[in-house]
């Protein structure tokens, strides 16, 4: 076995040093012989904490003594630096009230048991559990960029309708261009839609299937004082939500062009999202990921090949061929006046409607009784439903969702439970109770959150107030 040099970890980033030294270490163990195979176990056992790490030691120096006698005694240089990570892994507590990670490479260590590790290949789309998106700021939206910076009012449609056909006709170039379907397509015109490059916004959202790659984006041009964070989502949990013919926010569709070097590189993923407010609502999880930016502080693993040169290759011919497109893009029969071809409806879809949000519990609905073949409707619940949509609505209108900057307070896990809450209440032939399903979903999730919990309660008051139609 190679020797296995003792490294120090000091200095001004401890994180970065950490992690490094144990992706190093990783590589290393794993390109070696039986007998770095069996140190691993005590490199992950390392990661996990002090505690994890002796009782791993104790029980491995057992069976080398007793059962084992062939496996390798660990050098003790190795030990002590397991012990050292150990011990870092055992410095904080992430259960503390308001903890945020130090800097992102606190969260890489962090990590390093839960995400991908070093020889294990990124999974095709097809089989991902979950996607992952970086963002530089805790606070922005996840949400397709054609939906920034629309107008209020009765004027939102119409900008809207400008900027999808704008968006239609570079895909359909795209697409003759380079072969491609129009998703594919599409898929690279939001790839390639900054301003220098195509600067036409699409109603995709860019994510990856390794969530290192995420780490990177969340990271990359961070500025001291902000937060970043690695927003998570679960494809057969969105596909819950989206269930139901005629759903309005639309199916979630996955797309990977193939080819294109940069998206291969970044394990490129775009999901066909409708809008971002209804998308948003969708993405709560990733909380616990939010790290301190550090001005020129980016994540990179040499030993997994994530860096600037790999993420943004500097030779790439696309961008070239793009701004030819670009040039080349003809209409292609869309108009602001009508409803653009290739484009789904959802993107139209209004998410301050209270009728989207009925929309939405309808189809919830037809799949519950679809369920119960033979089963009658119970009585009165559409109408509970359409008020438990009003209630969802108003959280979303200005007035209440500055007061409530917790996403998951006013999220679709929160209307799906509400949903079910009423449900389970029909099936056992109980009186429909719009306050008792809100205040045992939305209310009893956010205990301990005085401020958002009294909010909650002022909008379900309102909603009863001015719509109630259930007891």
């Amino acid at each position: 076995m190679r020797s296995l040099v003792r490294h120090r970890i000091t200095g001004e980033r401890p994180w970065q040093k950490a992690y490094l030294r144990f992706r190093e270490l990783e590589r290393q163990l794993t390109d070696e012989d039986a007998r770095g195979w069996a140190f691993l176990t005590l490199l992950r056992a390392a990661a996990q904490g002090s505690h994890v790490f002796k009782r791993k030691l104790r029980e491995y120096q057992a069976v080398r003594l007793g059962p084992n006698p062939g496996l390798p005694e660990p050098p003790a240089g190795l030990i002590d630096e397991l012990q050292t990570l150990a011990r870092l892994r055992s410095s904080y507590d992430r259960e503390e009230t308001g903890f945020v990670f130090e800097d992102v490479y606190h969260l890489a260590f962090h990590n390093l048991m839960w995400w991908r590790g070093y020889g294990r290949p990124i999974p095709p789309a097809a089989d991902c559990r979950r996607l992952y998106r970086g963002q530089r700021k805790d606070t922005w939206e996840v949400g397709a960029k054609i939906y920034r910076g629309l107008p209020e009012g009765p004027e939102r449609q119409a900008a809207l309708r400008v900027r999808a056909a704008s968006a239609c006709q570079i895909g359909h170039a795209i697409a003759e261009r380079l072969g491609f379907s129009f998703e594919d397509a599409m898929a690279v015109a939001q790839h390639y839609s900054a301003a220098e490059i195509l600067g036409v916004p699409t109603w995709l959202v860019d994510f990856s299937r390794d969530p290192w790659v995420g780490l990177f984006f969340a990271s990359d041009g961070g500025e001291t004082g902000d937060l970043g964070i690695v927003w998570d989502i679960m494809p057969t949990e969105y596909t819950r939500f989206s269930a139901g013919e005629g759903n309005p926010i639309g199916p979630l569709q996955i797309v990977v062009p193939q080819g294109v070097l940069r998206i291969d590189n970044q394990a490129g993923v775009f999901v066909i999202a409708g809008l971002p407010q209804i998308f948003d609502q969708y993405v709560a999880f990733g909380w616990d990921t939010r790290f301190r930016q550090h001005t020129g502080l980016r994540f990179e693993d040499p030993v997994l090949g994530i860096s600037a040169d790999t993420i943004y290759p500097p030779e790439d011919p696309l961008r070239a061929t793009l701004a030819e497109v670009r040039a080349a893009a003809v209409d292609c029969g869309c108009g602001p006046g009508t409803m653009p071809c290739a484009v789904s409806p959802a993107v139209f879809t209004d998410p301050f409607d209270p009728k989207t949000y009925e929309g939405l519990l309808t189809c919830w609905l037809e799949e519950f009784l679809g369920e119960r073949a033979g089963d009658s409707e119970p009585a009165g619940l559409r109408a509970a439903l359409a008020d438990l949509a009003g209630f969802h609505a108003r959280l979303h209108a200005p007035d209440y969702a500055g007061r409530l900057p917790n996403i998951v307070s006013r999220s679709l896990n929160r209307l799906r439970d509400a949903f079910e809450a009423l449900c389970f209440q029909a099936s056992r032939g109980e009186p429909l109770s719009l306050r008792g399903a809100v205040e045992k979903t939305y209310v009893n999730q956010m205990f301990g959150s005085g401020d958002q919990v009294a909010v909650l309660l002022e909008a379900l008051n309102e909603t009863l107030g001015r719509e109630a139609r259930t007891p």
